[in-house]
Parts: C-alpha cells; structure tokens; sequence
C-alpha cells in the first residue's frame, strides 16, 4: 500500500487516477472525478479496456494500455463513451531499474464540459443568436461550397437577399422586444418553404440572405422568391400586436458557379434595393443595367461628400406673396449645387442625399445659412422676413434635431418667429408622438411649422388636429391644371375648407399664371409661391423684389 502523503498527494487530484496490472486490472484508485461513478470491485477484476471502451477488449495495438506495455512510453487518447461522455485518457509506464514497465499509471480527464463549451462557441461563432440561423461567417463559407459543386456538376444556384419593408418602424413605435420576435418569427417561416438543401442566413438587422442550390432552369429562383413574398400575407403577432408585413427580395444567378460569392452577394443586394426603389413587396433579378446605375450613384455620393467638404452649395430664395395685399411676407430657402450657370439639378442629389443620410449634414447646413442669411437682410436695413426652410424626414428623426435648430438659432442671432420649417407627413409619421413632441418643443420658442405637400402623403386627420401647424402647403401638382381640371378643383377646394376648419393659413406652390391666381384668390387661398410671382433668386436680388412686391393695402 503506497504512504499516507502518497495516498493524501492522490486523493487531492481532481481527475479519476488509478495504477494498473500487467492485465489492465486496477489495483489501486483515487475515485475521483467520473471515478466517483465507477465501483471498486468490478474495476479490481475487469480490464481497463473493458471499462472505458464500451465493454469489449481493445484491439491489440491501438488499445492505450498496450501501447504503453509494449512501448514503454506515455501514450494519450481522446474517446467518447456513450456513459462517461468525452474523456481523455493519459496512460504512463512505471518501471523498476529501467526494466519492463511493472504497472501502468492512469489518468481520466473528464472533457465533457469542455468540448460543450467549445460547440457552444463553434455555433455562436457561425450562428445569429436571436434566430439560430447561420450568420455571415458559415453563410459565406456555405456559398463557396455551393459554387464550387456548381462548377464541378455544371449546375446553376442562386442568391436571394430578402429585406423587410419598413420595419425600422416596427422596431421604433413598438419596440425592439416586438422586433426581435417578428425576426424569429420570419426566420421560421422562411425554413417552413425551403429545401433541406437550401441554406438561409441572417444577416445582419432585418435582412437575410438564401443560398438555392441545384437549379435546372432559370424560372427557378423566381418561383422560390414568389414563395418567399407569399409567406408574408398572414399577419405576424407579438405581444398582442397583430402586423402586416412585406418584403423586397433581390435575386442574383449564376450557372456553372460563373462568379465568387462576394459578387453573387452584391449582385443580389444591388436587386433587392430596386425591389424597394419600385415600392417593395416584390423581388427583382440582378442585370448589368442595374449595376451600372448603382455604380451612378455611388459616384454621385462621393461628389457629395467633396461638395459639403468644398463648400460646393449655395441657397436661392423664392418669394412668398400674399395674395391679398400682394405683399412679400416670405421666402423660402432652396438649396442649389455647383456654379449659378451650371447647376446639378436638384431632382438630381436631394434623392440620392435622402438614401445615403447625406441629407442630415446637407440640412444643416441650410438651416444655418438661411438664418445667418435672414440675420444680414435684416442688419441691411430690410424687414424681419419669415424664412422657410425644408426639414428631410431623416433630419427631423435625429434624436436631437430640436437641440440643433435651438443651437443654430442662438449661434446666428436669428429671432425664432421668424423661422418656418417645412416638414413633409411622411416625417411626422415615422413616429407621431416623437414628431408631436418636438415640434411643441420648438413651438413654445416662437417657430413655426408648415406641413408640406399637403394630400399626396398620409393625409391623417387624426395626427393633423394634434400637430402645432401654421400652414397647409398645398403641392403644385395640384395647382398645374387650375382651373379646369375638375378633380383638382374639388381636391383644392377641400383643402382650402380644412385649412380653415383648423384654423391654417395655405400656401399654394407653383402658380404660373393668372388664371390660377385668380382662382385661388376667389377661394380665399392666402399665400402664393410659383414663377408668376418669382422665381428662386440670389439672396442679392431680394431688395429687389421687396420693392417689387411693396404691396398695395
């Protein structure tokens, strides 16, 4: 029997330790570790081999104890029991006088929890952990198998990115806990139409990305992207929200496994976004016109970053008349690009400002020139002009756009009474109660709001009586075809009857000739914008045109 301090030395290892015969027998144990689970009595009689190789005889030399008897060296093996779980076995000769080894020593580490550990973080590592699905990682790895199977079989595949339509709104009125669960809830269904040879991803936010092997025509993907729309027509619920969603699918192909996932990936991305360009709730197949215009775009957001780095932009000031009195009461800023002859027109970069968030640096900017402009017209002598100014819907959902006015109001002197900002109802609707907030917030200083193209947005008179509004801007596509056209007639006449029930003022865009002025007049319209009166000018000619339009009363 070994000492006391050997036997203390060995009952203080955590693992399963224990000597063996020259027959594999244990004549002695710490039972220690998955020791705890073995009895004394059958390991003193069974082999070693029998205990941990699921109860038969290791065949000759591939058996650890063997290896060790014949070797005389240390020997190590990794093994899954079907009772024990994943173990490492350690094995060690003992020997006498650098003799024939007399006993083997053992060691049992238990790596059961180890090896669970790391396939937790193998899965975390290649898998997005509020779906369980594949994220970018294992997707990327799976679409250059699939290319490569495509190449080998002369077979085509497929690449579908799928984008929720207007989900961010989900995620900013009713919170990211209901978001979550409609993500899983779209994950489900997703695998519910899929083949077992398809793989789909999440990845990243609301986007996920499909992998279709194996396709024998060229309608293929197009039918599976049918299926993938169809399954957004039952509503989706979550916390007692019941929603209904849509999606913009992108589909790119290759047959022969012709291009490298990173291209197939874009190509993809590239049709998912004119899915949404033409108004989502469809999908679209990648061709190379589709490329070229992308490629257009991009130029032109470079060209913007240089132009808001270069001071590139200037503003022009259309007059706002009073049709009464013919007086000018107003202006409103226009933001132009390039020399004064050779303009970008703006139909041209405010979009593609809007897409890539451009528009919130663009939008400040105005807003300060146009004050720091209405300062100098006002130090020059002239009257104390309301300036109108257009706030995009991504600049007025900056979490701190009214610090921002507030800051640049204070920075250039302006008096806040005299600052209109225009807003469109698509802003307020990316979420009222924050739009509402905010525009009393500024209220209360003295500025006021203009709702901008009144009747082609939502047009929600339930939002409308809650909105602190001074103005109804009615659109000039309304205005082009007065007085003849009679559903306009009816249209602008409605507006001019809900204005006044809401105590509004309305400005009519876009009056070119007398006729339509002569029309809005006899409706009581009270302002009036549009080339009959100006058109969009210098801050240089507006002296002019305050003598022009002195007024009559």
């Amino acid at each position: 029997m070994p000492s006391e301090i050997f036997q203390l030395f060995f009952d203080t290892i955590p693992d399963f330790c224990a000597i063996l015969d020259e027959t594999g027998k244990v004549v002695h144990a710490n039972f220690q570790g998955i020791g705890r689970n073995l009895a004394e009595p059958a390991l003193q009689t069974v082999p070693f081999c029998q205990t941990f190789c699921s109860g038969t005889a290791c065949p000759g030399q591939d058996c650890l104890f063997q290896e060790v008897l014949l070797h005389h060296r240390a020997a190590i093996r990794e093994i899954a029991h079907p009772l024990f779980g994943h173990l490492e076995l350690q094995a060690f000769p003992l020997t006498k006088n650098n003799s024939m080894p007399v006993r083997v020593a053992l060691r049992v580490r238990d790596l059961t929890a180890v090896k669970q550990a790391e396939q937790r973080l193998q899965k975390l590592a290649h898998h997005d952990t509020l779906t369980g699905l594949p994220n970018r990682a294992l997707l990327m790895d799976r679409l250059e198998q699939a290319i490569s199977k495509a190449r080998r079989f002369k077979r085509g595949l497929a690449i579908l990115f799928l984008d929720l339509d207007r989900f961010k709104k989900i995620n900013d009125s009713l919170g990211h806990e209901v978001g979550d669960m409609i993500l899983c809830q779209v994950a489900q269904r997703l695998q519910g139409v899929l083949r077992e040879t398809d793989t789909v991803s999440r990845l990243s936010g609301d986007e996920f990305v499909i992998i279709c092997e194996e396709l024998k025509k060229f309608d293929d993907a197009g039918h599976l992207a049918e299926k993938l729309l169809a399954i957004f027509r039952d509503p989706f619920q979550a916390i007692g929200h019941t929603m209904h969603l849509s999606s913009s699918i992108g589909v790119a192909q290759s047959f022969i496994g012709g291009e490298d996932g990173n291209e197939l990936l874009r190509q993809a991305d590239i049709a998912m976004y004119e899915a949404k360009r033409r108004g989502g709730n469809q999908f679209q197949i990648y061709c190379r016109s589709m490329k070229h215009q992308v490629d257009q775009a991009f130029f032109l957001e470079e060209l913007l970053r240089r132009g808001l780095d270069r001071n590139e932009f200037f503003l022009e000031f259309q007059p706002q008349i009073d049709l009464r009195t013919q007086r000018l009461i107003g202006l409103e800023s226009l933001v132009r690009w390039g020399e004064s002859t050779t303009c970008v027109p703006p139909g041209m970069f405010i979009q593609r400002a809007e897409e890539s968030g451009l528009i919130v640096p663009l939008g400040e900017w105005i807003l300060k020139e146009a004050c720091e402009q209405g300062v100098r017209w006002h130090q020059q002598g002239g009257p104390n002009l309301q300036i109108a100014v257009n706030i995009s819907a991504r600049q007025f959902a900056q979490a701190d756009f009214a610090d921002r006015v507030i800051h640049i109001l204070q920075s250039s002197g302006l008096d806040p009474i005299n600052l209109e900002l225009e807003i469109t109802e698509s802003a307020i609707m990316e979420n009222v109660d924050r739009a509402i907030a905010t525009m009393h917030r500024l209220k209360q200083l003295g500025i006021q709001f203009a709702l901008d193209d009144f009747g082609i947005g939502y047009s929600s008179l339930k939002y409308l009586r809650n909105l602190p509004l001074s103005k109804l801007k009615i659109d000039r596509s309304f205005v082009r075809e007065l007085p003849f056209n009679t559903g306009d007639v009816k249209l602008v006449t409605s507006i001019l009857a809900l204005a006044g029930s809401f105590g509004l003022k309305t400005v009519a865009e876009g009056i070119e000739t007398e006729k339509q002025l002569s029309f809005l007049t006899r409706l009581k319209c009270q302002i009036g914008q549009g080339y009959l009166f100006s058109r969009p000018v210098s801050p240089a000619a507006i002296p002019g045109l305050l003598q022009k339009f002195a007024g009559a009363a």
